[in-house]
């Protein structure tokens, strides 16, 4: 998740609760990139970070002590509180030196997928194969862009040629809840072109991006039983989790994923036979 527009202290900096993403691991399969994260929140070691951080307050709430604090070149007057007076707000640029890239909606989501050797590998290197750039292919491709069904792939380790495909590839979202819109949109649009992705946001199916970006467009999950975000509290509204993939057919159905979650954790063990 990416802590936008409510600053360290909002909802949105918290994880998304590890049970539920025990058991979307179980029923969709391994995560292998968060589309939107912080080094503490991420799911996955592969995340695009913010670009920045919005926090949105008083002085007193940004700490904004200092004349040149207050009129900081990344601080600005945006409106004035009844109750609280001047309210501020404060973008910080992010520099994340972890994450794959930043502002995750001007990359390419269709492209994540890691690539794997077909059998026979050609060696026994314990690293990721790379794309074989074709003669007359564009030099603007992405590394694996160009990796399909069978297309040669090299060892970056020793140097050995040999045949590879794109490996499945499922990525994760949790957006900022304050601001959807651009998300869904980049989802619907990313999944036509091959990404698949899982993106749980509230269940407000009677916005315009629900009716636009996501019915008949995703197959979506209502889930049965809130999730809570902070440990502490459920959070107060229902959430969904859209499964955007290239062969969606729109279906709609309730998932208590409680008991794939605890289907999971009652699971024995080897240490426990």
């Amino acid at each position: 998740m990416v802590a936008v527009s409510s600053g360290p202290g909002s909802r949105q900096n918290y994880q998304t609760p590890a049970d539920f993403m025990r058991a979307a691991d179980a029923k969709f399969g391994p995560i292998t990139f968060d589309l939107a994260a912080e080094p503490h929140n991420k799911q996955h070691d592969r995340y695009y970070g913010p670009h920045e951080f919005v926090e949105r307050g008083t002085a007193e709430d940004l700490m904004l002590i200092t004349r040149s604090q207050l009129y900081s070149p990344h601080v600005k007057f945006i409106r004035t509180d009844k109750k609280k007076g001047a309210i501020y707000e404060r973008r910080t640029p992010n520099h994340d030196p972890h994450a794959v890239a930043l502002n995750s909606l001007v990359q390419d989501w269709s492209d994540l997928a890691d690539i794997e050797w077909l059998n026979p590998a050609p060696c026994t290197c314990k690293v990721k194969p790379q794309h074989v750039r074709q003669s007359g292919e564009k030099s603007g491709t992405a590394p694996n862009e160009g990796v399909g069904q069978g297309q040669q792939a090299i060892c970056p380790n020793c140097g050995k040629v040999g045949n590879a495909r794109k490996a499945h590839s499922l990525c994760f979202l949790n957006p900022p809840f304050a601001d959807i819109a651009p998300w869904v949109s980049k989802c619907r649009f990313e999944s036509l072109d091959g990404a698949h992705i899982l993106f749980l946001v509230p269940a407000s199916v009677g916005s315009d991006w629900f009716a636009r970006d996501v019915w008949q467009r995703a197959d979506v999950y209502f889930l049965t039983g809130r999730l809570s975000f902070d440990g502490k509290a459920p959070y107060p509204k229902d959430c969904m989790l859209i499964h955007y993939h290239p062969q969606t057919n729109g279906s709609c159905q309730l998932w208590d994923w409680r008991c794939q979650a605890t289907r999971i954790d009652s699971t024995p063990t080897s240490t426990d036979a």
